[in-house]
């Protein structure tokens, strides 16, 4: 029976054991967690409740059945939106070194939180059979933890690795496996083309982002996938590109103003690095390049 498995709440937020810890807790006081952040790993399965997630300031509903995964360092507050619904989730804690360990032994396992800093994302709906992989591992390593007999501390190392596997293999199938390769590329190109109706002004990752809806961190994540630049490395690029053909027809200053950069000394900086030459000396070089030669 899964009651007795169930551990009391309490608000520790750091280790007793240099290795893990794993909690299955159930009940309906919770009214929220104020933010903390901690030097390990954390794993979280919500099994039911009302509740969201806030976690470096971008704050999620989470729906039962969700896997969230919070690393070292990450500010997070759980807020709990009805306290007459059953608040019951299983917390699986391990230390960094202890995690590094493992990944170097089988890096397999650190694909979940490899892809979750890579992309920005953190929170997993997981399908029924994700759902009912992660949590039989969960109670196999509890069931393991609690239980005194033979082989105890291999036992706890097989069902950890079982659990950290299944995690990964759950964030893998719904975000490589599962990829709608035709809809990123197209992704990509509508930030192209915003970046390319907007270079004139002020331009953000966030700003580009938000205009398509989507995370800033996913964005960044694809756009250098498919690109081999930053989306960053791409505006400044646009903008020396710009820049260059305004010199052809037009002053520096034009050039500056026109090619969206809003600090000058910046602008002089980035071209001169680019082209080898300060923008008046590549003016006049193309211009010259282009006079008729004389009989």
């Amino acid at each position: 029976m899964e009651k007795d498995l169930r551990s009391a709440f309490n608000t520790r937020q750091y280790l007793l054991r240099s290795d893990y810890e794993i909690f299955f807790y159930s009940d309906r006081t919770i009214s929220g967690i104020l933010d903390h952040a901690h030097d390990f790993y954390e794993f979280y399965l919500l099994l039911s409740g009302d509740v969201s997630m806030a976690v470096d300031e971008t704050e999620y509903r989470i729906a039962p059945g969700s896997l969230i995964l919070i690393r070292p360092g990450q500010k997070h507050r759980l807020i709990n939106h009805d306290l007459e619904v059953p608040y019951a989730r299983y917390v699986f804690w391990i230390s960094a070194d202890c995690y590094s360990g493992l990944c170097g032994e089988y890096p397999d396992l650190g694909f979940a939180m490899s892809w979750a800093k890579t992309t920005g994302c953190c929170v997993f709906p997981l399908t029924l059979a994700q759902f009912g992989d992660v949590r039989a591992a969960v109670t196999a390593l509890i069931r393991e933890t609690r239980t005194e007999h033979f082989g105890k501390k291999t036992g706890e190392a097989i069902q950890m690795r079982r659990l950290l596997l299944s995690v990964s293999r759950a964030v893998y199938e719904q975000s490589v496996a599962g990829r709608d390769i035709a809809a990123e590329e197209n992704l990509v190109d509508k930030a192209i083309s915003y970046v390319e109706e907007n270079l004139d002004r002020d331009l953000s990752g966030d700003e580009i982002a938000a205009s398509l809806f989507v995370s800033k961190f996913h964005l960044a994540h694809l756009f250098r996938e498919q690109t081999g630049m930053s989306l960053h490395q791409y505006v400044i690029a646009r903008r020396l590109e710009t820049a260059a053909d305004a010199l052809l027809s037009g002053s520096v200053r034009t050039a500056f103003e026109e090619s969206g950069f809003r600090d000058y000394s910046a602008f002089y900086k980035a071209f001169t690095r680019k082209y080898g030459m300060s923008p008046r000396m590549y003016r006049q070089r193309m211009l010259n390049s282009r006079e008729p030669e004389k009989d």
